[in-house]
């Protein structure tokens, strides 16, 4: 149990950035017993630097769903604007591309984000799926 939360840690170090050596410092583990978990743990950490790179988007407002919805509001806003103006005006003429411009990039917008998979078991994953009982 007790290396399960190492790994855990190694996982969580090894995605923030950390060299080995400097991980071998803290968790007391030889950087060739590190370099081999990184290999093994691959998936897990590229899996955690997605986690924690939508946490830091989210903190700053910056996933794609957070500008949409800024995006949407002005869309509608100026949408809301030129239906009460003349299109013969010249300023309505600026507002109508801007009003295209946001629409274009709403539009182009895409929201898909995937998780990685394992594509192969080990020896160990396979003992953990057969042992595994719901």
């Amino acid at each position: 149990m007790k290396e399960t939360s190492i790994r855990g840690q190694f996982i969580e170090l090894r995605a923030k950035g950390l060299s080995y050596d400097k991980i071998a410092i803290q968790l007391k583990k030889s950087k060739q017993t590190l370099i081999k978990w990184s290999k093994e743990l691959e998936c897990e950490i590229s899996n955690f630097q997605t986690i924690e790179f939508d946490a830091l988007k989210e903190k700053y407002r910056l996933s794609k769903q957070s500008r949409l919805e800024i995006f949407g509001k002005m869309l509608e806003g100026i949408k809301q604007e030129l239906e009460k103006r003349d299109l013969k005006k010249i300023p309505t003429e600026k507002l109508l591309i801007i009003y295209v411009k946001y629409l274009r990039f709403a539009q182009t917008e895409d929201l898909e984000q995937f998780f990685k998979i394992r594509e192969t078991y080990g020896e160990r994953d396979l003992r953990y799926i057969t042992e595994w009982k719901p």
